[in-house]
């Protein structure tokens, strides 16, 4: 069961990207089956790979296949440009998937010096800039994220995905 905190987390970026969709409906290529975001290797926090470890011990015992696919796939070479955890372009873990993950599709900020730098996916925005509103600024997740790892797991080193995939 993850942190109470996290949850809380979990469902605060999940409403910011339902209502930046609702803001701008056709701004978004974003649906399901859309994996672009995901072709990329991530770390997490172990505050975040708690919960990702008790999805992936109920693939092991709801689906076992699913579950040796992903320790497989976890170092197979055709995959190392994309999530361990993504098959045939899904999220195995997708409920319990971590931030980064909620995140993707939205317009993200980042604060350099005085500038607030912003980037979002090239299949989104293609006629405008995202609108202020729709940005989600990364260190309003990433210091609530820091300070439950603290309290959760202090001095805890990241977790790669591949590495919680391959874990028997």
């Amino acid at each position: 069961m993850p942190n109470e905190h996290l949850v809380t987390l979990r469902r605060r970026v999940d409403a910011h990207f339902h209502d930046a969709t609702q803001r701008d409906p056709q701004a978004f290529s974003c649906a399901e089956g859309c994996a672009q975001c995901c072709h990329r290797r991530f770390d997490v926090f172990e505050v975040e790979a708690a919960p990702i470890r008790a999805a992936l011990a109920g693939l092991e015992r709801d689906n076992p296949a699913l579950r040796r696919r992903l320790r497989t796939q976890a170092d197979a070479p055709d995959h190392a440009d994309k999530c361990a955890l993504l098959v045939d372009d899904r999220c195995s873990v997708y409920e319990q998937r971590p931030l980064i993950c909620r995140s993707h599709g939205l317009p993200v900020a980042i604060q350099h010096a005085d500038e607030l730098r912003v980037s979002w996916c090239e299949l989104n925005y293609r006629a405008t800039d995202p609108p202020r509103e729709s940005m989600l600024v990364l260190d309003a997740i990433n210091a609530p994220l820091a300070v439950l790892t603290e309290l959760e797991a202090p001095a805890a080193p990241r977790v790669s995905l591949a590495s919680l995939a391959r874990e028997a």
